[in-house]
């Protein structure tokens, strides 16, 4: 009796339909950042990042989500939370399911924004990146697989639950620290809050459709009055003759 073995090489893990589309959307953004100046800082970056500032006091709140698709111009901040995504999105998407995962990663780069906010609320300081929500997505790769080892700069080995709590460790260092090095810190604490807060009481997540569902209706609710056609009552609204 014969057998026939097929091999298959494959580098990373298969794309999932939301890491794909969030993967060419934001390189797609950093190549009209990068191709076309005047695109770069005449409309993404003044109208579209997030300048704390313009937000507490010009009510600009669309930048909390719009700023999440820009990075800065250093190629290695694209490419490592592209990495992220790559290399753990898919997993977290085949568990959340994709609608609560484009709820995941919303979310909790909003929260990442917020939390910038909340530290320096008048700052002029442009932020940029999805850093918040790839830090949340690595930390639901650590609740999901704890004891999964990850190759740390390719090399060395380490759990992912080890690998995370050294993260923040890392990250809360150069927040409490203060040192100016470009990067904001609190916002990667931000968005693992905000991802671990969304994991750990899963009913935070919303349901898109069914949230969408209903806000529709009850537009609907509020633009139609029904008027119910009862036949006139004899004698007027007194009462028969």
């Amino acid at each position: 009796m014969s057998h026939t073995y097929q091999t298959r090489v494959a580098i990373g893990p298969p794309l999932t339909p939301v890491v794909k589309t969030l993967l060419i959307l934001n390189i797609a953004v950093y190549l009209g950042q990068t191709l076309d100046r005047s695109l770069h800082y005449y409309w993404l970056d003044l109208w579209m990042s997030l300048i704390p500032v313009t937000v507490t006091l010009g009510g600009q709140i669309w930048r909390l989500v719009t700023y999440m698709f820009l990075h800065g111009p250093q190629l290695l901040h694209i490419v490592f939370n592209m990495l992220i995504l790559w290399m753990f999105g898919p997993e977290i998407e085949g568990i959340l399911g994709r609608r609560r995962f484009v709820a995941f990663y919303l979310i909790t780069g909003v929260g990442a924004g917020l939390c910038s906010l909340a530290v320096s609320p008048f700052s002029t300081a442009a932020i940029v990146g999805a850093s918040g929500a790839m830090y949340a997505i690595l930390l639901a790769y650590a609740m999901y697989f704890p004891d999964r080892y990850l190759l740390v700069f390719f090399v060395l080995p380490v759990k992912a639950k080890y690998l995370v709590v050294a993260t923040i460790v890392l990250e809360l260092m150069f927040s409490l620290s203060g040192v100016q090095d470009g990067i904001a810190h609190v916002a990667h604490l931000g968005g693992m809050a905000f991802g671990y807060l969304l994991l750990r009481y899963r009913t935070l997540l919303p349901d898109l459709k069914y949230r969408w569902l209903r806000l529709r209706g009850w537009w609907y609710r509020r633009k139609f009055k029904v008027y119910r056609n009862d036949p006139p009552r004899r004698g007027g609204p007194w009462g028969p003759y």
